[in-house]
């Protein structure tokens, strides 16, 4: 296998199945972030390249300081974060001088903004063959709609989901999470893995481009497309269970509660246990096909089943059964779940300026590494690391200092001074 030396050659901080892997990171917003978080769970050493005016998100939310909303510290903990003036030939030099020392490089710019600022992967590759270019775009280059901005909510109109959502809401709904950029947050971090993978056996790097727009369709045919999988198609696209307005938590005499009985085993135990053992019998609910066909009667019954007795009751129920059911929980019961921070998903930890806050953790584990969320970076400052960074990849002081005198780079406030940033 090829190992990059710019992997080889340094021992990172972090620990995980990343661990030496450095990542030049220009991406704002959403999907970017979140996608570059998730490999600092992982022991990546993430660089957040901004500008001046930082990434947009960062005045998203609530926030006690300018510049550092919630939003922004959720998705950017593990960081560390530096500011070039990318338009200026000095910003594109020193750039072009970390480029040679990266293993990856990820934006979600257009790809015009890209080329403007010297991260075509041509270039790069110049620079170092090995380099791994990660580009999202709203649209894929060469596609009718290629350029156009996108955001999670016009690729959720795009794609069909919202249109989806008016099956059971009676008009298009965007879904309550920015579930476009998450998801295609994940589909880039895997095409990324894969990339690198690649490079072990090669010793090539590639340019990996990641368009939201055809990576909702596909995630979201799968089992939407139905009917129309065959040509000429036997039956409309669309999946009668997700599209059900009996599909939803149901109610209770107290609450709400979320079951999914799937197979035939689960169907037969519940009819038997509210009194209904005919029903296992019944042709519109004997199997999965004759029950997916019939399904707003199928879930319309189970509606008026559980309204009448509490939601502790059906839990045991279904617990004794052996079926899937959980309560209807919110978002403040899982902020105060003891569980949750017992196991590092919702840590609380000390942010330099902005005091005791809460980050997410990894939920993987790996047999290799040991989580420790009390080691968790925290989101950084506008420019907090700026000198700390470029001391590593080899710029001298006096370099450093004059660059940020005349504006090239910038550095925090109270990190303005070279070499005064913490490791």
């Amino acid at each position: 296998m090829v190992t990059s030396p710019a992997a080889a050659d340094r021992k990172e901080n972090s620990v995980g199945p990343l661990d030496g892997i450095r990542v030049l990171d220009f991406t704002t917003t959403f999907l970017g972030p979140y996608c570059t978080m998730m490999m600092a769970q992982m022991g990546a050493d993430i660089i957040k390249v901004e500008s001046r005016r930082g990434d947009t998100v960062r005045g998203v939310g609530m926030a006690k300081t300018p510049g550092m909303s919630a939003t922004y510290m959720t998705i950017n903990v593990g960081k560390r974060g530096i500011v070039v003036d990318l338009k200026s030939d000095e910003g594109r030099a020193i750039i072009d001088r970390m480029v040679a020392d990266a293993d990856v490089v990820i934006h979600n710019m257009r790809q015009e903004t890209a080329i403007s600022l010297g991260l075509a992967y041509e270039r790069l590759a110049e620079i170092n063959p090995q380099i791994v270019l990660a580009e999202s775009f709203g649209f894929a280059p060469g596609s009718p709609d290629a350029g156009r901005p996108a955001y999670d909510d016009v690729i959720q109109a795009a794609s069909g989901l919202a249109d989806l959502e008016s099956h059971r809401q009676g008009r298009p709904q965007y879904v309550t999470t920015i579930l476009a950029d998450k998801t295609c947050a994940l589909i880039t971090m895997y095409a990324v893995m894969a990339a690198l993978y690649e490079r072990e056996r090669t010793g090539r790097g590639q340019s990996v481009v990641v368009p939201m727009y055809e990576s909702m369709v596909s995630f979201l045919l799968h089992e939407q497309l139905a009917g129309e999988a065959f040509v000429p198609p036997v039956g409309p696209a669309i999946y009668p269970r997700t599209t059900s307005k009996f599909r939803k938590p149901y109610q209770t005499s107290d609450g709400y509660i979320s079951v999914l009985l799937y197979t035939d085993n689960h169907w037969r135990a519940f009819f038997s246990s509210i009194g209904r053992p005919e029903l296992v019998d019944d042709p519109r609910f004997c199997d999965i096909s004759a029950r997916t066909a019939n399904i707003d009667e199928l879930y319309a019954l189970m509606e008026s089943t559980l309204a009448d007795k509490p939601t502790t009751y059906w839990l045991e129920q279904f617990r004794e059964l052996d079926c899937p059911a959980m309560e209807v929980r919110n978002v403040d019961d899982l902020i105060t779940d003891d569980y949750l921070a017992e196991a590092g998903i919702i840590v609380e930890h000390e942010h330099p300026s902005e005091g005791r806050v809460r980050a997410l953790g990894m939920p993987v584990q790996f047999s290799n590494h040991e989580r420790d969320p009390k080691s968790i970076r925290h989101a950084p400052r506008l420019g907090e690391h700026t000198a700390e960074v470029l001391a590593e990849f080899g710029f001298s002081e006096d370099q450093i200092s004059q660059w940020l005198e005349r504006g090239v780079v910038h550095a925090s406030d109270d990190r303005s001074t070279v070499g005064s940033a913490d490791a």
